[in-house]
């Protein structure tokens, strides 16, 4: 009677351990990284029936299959979450927020795992978000100036005018072009001139913050055409001291027909004028002061040079006429000048 009380309580002992054996596992997920992610997904995970465990050596002994997950804050506001599971497959993610990281690592619960290994698996490494590419905006790829311009030629004589210019960001370089007009009235001896220069080079300079302002050197290569023109003074009384009504040989002139300048002096009548082209080199430095956004107070400073040009004096040749042009020579084209501008640039510095 006792043996068989003692092979009763056996097989009820084995009934029971089966049955502990067959209960279904619990869903485990371990977690490691940033204190402030782990614990905000650890919440979330006990809200879907999940334990939640962040220290390994807490961890109770179990046959149960666990997942290891890596979790931390992205810089750019969401949760990157890593993670790993018995059957040594690892996938990396990043999420809006601990909500839909704890549900990835739900989903990963749920799945069949294989039987959990004989030592405790290592969070695999976060890999490096890859950040979205930034698009430049617009005003950030172009520049827009206009300046008003002072110049002086290697006769010291000063010019004035105005300047217009834009590029083109390709990389750090900004690729353009710059126009610019320049006009001065010049006196020699008894005769003047106007002389009208213009001027287009393309451009490319290189920008650097210096503080709040930027400094770009920049270099042109381009043409300029000069023309310069005679300015006629006023035909003047011949003052002769004969009498045209009793003197049959006095001859008076006929008055000019042509407009004149009263302060140009000497009255030449030759319609002179003469244009030349040469080929421009420009360096320059430009300085760009903000004043809004995209918004720059523009500042030049450029030296020209001119190699081939007409730098002899224009001396006309006589025209058929009384009065000789050769007699009254005008100046040649400078070779070297300066330029000072300011102005207002628009877009990038």
């Amino acid at each position: 009677m006792a043996a068989a009380r003692v092979a009763l309580a056996l097989a009820l002992v084995a009934a029971a351990m089966q049955t502990a054996g067959a209960e279904p596992c619990a869903p485990r997920a371990e977690l490691g990284g940033d204190a402030e992610a782990v614990a905000k997904v650890a919440v979330e995970l006990q809200r879907l029936g999940v334990d939640a465990s962040t220290d390994p050596m807490k961890r109770p002994a179990t046959k149960c299959p666990v997942i290891v997950a890596a979790v931390e804050l992205d810089r750019n506001g969401g949760i990157a979450v890593a993670v790993r599971d018995a059957s040594h497959r690892s996938e990396g993610r990043v999420v809006s927020d601990a909500a839909l990281a704890a549900a990835w690592i739900d989903s990963w619960l749920r799945d069949d795992f294989a039987a959990p290994p004989a030592e405790p698996l290592v969070a695999a490494p976060l890999a490096e978000p890859v950040p979205p590419p930034v698009e430049t905006p617009l005003l950030d790829r172009f520049s827009l100036a206009a300046s008003f311009l002072l110049a002086w030629s290697e006769d010291s004589n000063r010019w004035s005018g105005f300047a217009a210019s834009a590029c083109v960001r390709v990389g750090g370089v900004c690729v353009g072009a710059r126009f610019g007009y320049a006009e001065q009235n010049i006196a020699t001896d008894l005769s003047r001139a106007a002389k009208r220069d213009l001027s287009l080079l393309a451009t490319a300079s290189y920008s650097q913050q210096l503080g709040r302002m930027w400094v770009a050197p920049e270099l042109g290569v381009g043409v300029g055409q000069l023309t310069t023109s005679r300015i006629e003074g006023c035909k003047t009384d011949p003052g002769t001291n004969c009498d045209p009504m009793t003197d049959p040989n006095c001859v008076m002139d006929p008055p000019a027909t042509m407009p004149c300048d009263p302060t140009a002096g000497q009255f030449v009548g030759d319609n002179f004028s003469a244009t030349t082209y040469t080929p421009r080199v420009s360096a320059a430095l430009r300085i760009a002061i903000p004043l809004f956004d995209h918004v720059w107070l523009d500042g030049l400073a450029a030296a020209t040079v001119a190699p081939f040009g007409h730098s002899d004096d224009y001396a006309p040749a006589p025209d058929g006429t009384t009065m000789n042009g050769a007699g009254f020579p005008l100046p040649g084209d400078p070779l070297f000048g300066v330029q000072l501008g300011v102005g207002l640039r628009l877009g990038a510095p």
